[in-house]
């Protein structure tokens, strides 16, 4: 079997690298294509929250993933997610979150160690956690920058989900 074609699908330039770095680290055999549709954070913006338009376009761009040959399609655009109900799967949770505006922003005026040093401020306010969750993609970069605590895991969108998917196609 060749090596999967992975599409990846994002609404914001900034999330293309952080995955794209950790699939060439953790899999660089994956044959991964990329899809943006940059104009769906101010179309969100400007509808205030998910509409069916909105909806129908993910679905119209996961086909178009399909049609032209993807095997899995990844979308790392996690505003646009819909939440689990972790209590419906039987499993109690604490979460604790946090939004940084002004990191995106940092990273987007191109001032990543900005960027990097108010995620690691943000984490460290969080204070003692089993798991710190650097839920957007293009967070993941800021992983180096926060310290190690004993008993904490800090895990990332692109290393979870590229590490997710070759599990998948190794056990195919």
């Amino acid at each position: 079997m060749s090596a999967p074609r992975i599409a990846l699908v994002h609404a914001m330039p900034v999330a293309i690298e952080p995955v794209a770095y950790v699939f060439r680290e953790l899999w660089p055999q994956a044959r991964v294509t990329h899809l943006l549709d940059d104009s769906l954070p101010a179309d969100l913006t400007a509808a205030g929250s998910i509409t069916p338009a909105i909806v129908d376009r993910f679905i119209a761009m996961a086909r178009y993933c399909e049609s032209c040959g993807a095997d899995a399609v990844l979308f790392t655009c996690s505003a646009f997610g819909t939440a689990i109900d972790a209590a419906s799967r039987g499993i109690q949770l604490r979460l604790k979150t946090r939004t940084i505006p002004a990191a995106i922003a940092a990273l987007q005026k191109g001032r990543a160690a900005e960027h990097d040093q108010l995620i690691a401020a943000a984490a460290a306010e969080i204070g003692p956690c089993d798991a710190l969750v650097l839920g957007q993609f293009s967070m993941a970069r800021a992983a180096t920058g926060i310290p190690a605590t004993a008993g904490r895991k800090v895990l990332t969108s692109p290393h979870s989900v590229v590490a997710r998917l070759k599990r998948i196609f190794a056990a195919r």
